[in-house]
């Protein structure tokens, strides 16, 4: 598994019963989330991706409410593989609904292609800032944990990791910075 991360920049990890409890506390948070008219402002692509950055109220160590802190394999694989004591950020909260793609309200034609073609590549933590909309790195990752929420089939996970891209980048950022 340790290779495999290194060599691919991703690896997965078997069912866990720590995470499993854990996504029993999370799922009910969830659909409240969806559920509140305010997250009517979250989804785009006509209605059909609902991109909720910083949409679970979780604390540092993960808690939803009164549920447990995340915890399992994949835990244990961050702190003690990558050495990093993680302090949860707000769990973003990603939904997709039949029919996506579609564009973005006033997203151009090529832009719109390439997310459908490169499935929305992009960097998490570097963000367009200002009105000329400069790429920046200002939420820095170390890694991204993506847990599934629901059931779904292996083909519809909009979670989409391309293998080796963590070595290209990391010589591209070296070379820029």
């Amino acid at each position: 598994m340790t290779e495999a991360y290194f060599t691919r920049g991703w690896t997965r990890f078997g069912a866990d019963a720590r995470v499993k409890d854990w996504l029993a506390a999370a799922r009910p948070v969830a659909r409240q989330v969806l559920d509140d008219p305010a997250a009517a402002l979250g989804w785009r692509c006509g209605g059909t991706w609902f991109a909720g950055v910083d949409a679970l109220p979780n604390d540092a160590e993960g808690r939803i409410g009164d549920g447990p802190p995340l915890a399992g394999a994949a835990v244990d694989f961050i702190r003690e593989t990558l050495g990093l004591a993680p302090l949860w950020h707000a769990g973003q909260l990603s939904v997709t609904r039949p029919g996506y793609p579609q564009p973005w309200d006033g997203e151009g034609e090529a832009a719109f292609r390439f997310r459908q073609r490169r499935d929305a590549a992009h960097v998490d933590g570097v963000l367009p800032i200002g009105s000329a909309r400069r790429r920046m790195i200002r939420e820095p990752h170390a890694f991204i944990l993506g847990l599934p929420v629901t059931e779904a089939a292996a083909d519809a996970a909009p979670l989409v990791v391309w293998e080796g891209s963590h070595d290209i980048l990391r010589r591209a950022f070296r070379a820029a910075l």
